[in-house]
């Protein structure tokens, strides 16, 4: 079970970043970091043979790069996540926005009408008619707006 030591350097990696880094590899290897002058030196050493120094070099490795790739996106994604979390402290707050409605007022009559057209029939169990229930909106009116108009 022999140690090996890697170096690396302050401005590529945080102390935090290595901390969770070498966390991964705490039911493998013991890990010792130290600071030195313009970097960090990580001493792994194995807690079996079963691991060879390759194999958790490239997992410790891994797990940097890792790390470094998840605080740069909670780093670039901050203001998103406070944003959520003071939504939900501020939970029962009314929020001063106007509902926007896709529909018009006589496509959503047509929908209401279809709804309660729709519910009825299932409720009565019939199975006919449904195939008009079927028909997509632009099937079923398609032709009679826009540039699709019958002549």
């Amino acid at each position: 079970m022999k140690e090996f030591k890697i170096r690396l350097p302050r401005g590529k990696y945080g102390a935090e970043t290595i901390r969770y880094a070498a966390y991964t590899l705490c039911g493998l290897a013991y890990v010792f970091l130290e600071r030195e002058a313009e970097r960090f030196k990580a001493t792994i050493r194995p807690k079996s043979a079963a691991f060879s120094a390759g194999k958790l070099k490239k997992m410790f490795l891994e797990a940097l790069e890792d790390e470094k790739f998840s605080e740069s996106l909670f780093r670039d994604n901050q203001g998103l996540y406070f944003w959520m979390l003071k939504s939900a402290v501020n939970y029962g707050e009314e929020y001063p926005y106007e509902e926007v409605s896709a529909l018009t007022p006589e496509q959503g009559e047509e929908l209401d009408a279809l709804i309660a057209r729709v519910e009825a029939e299932l409720k009565a169990g019939g199975k006919e008619g449904l195939s008009e229930i079927k028909k997509t909106w632009e099937e079923k009116y398609g032709g009679k707006t826009g540039k699709n108009r019958k002549k």
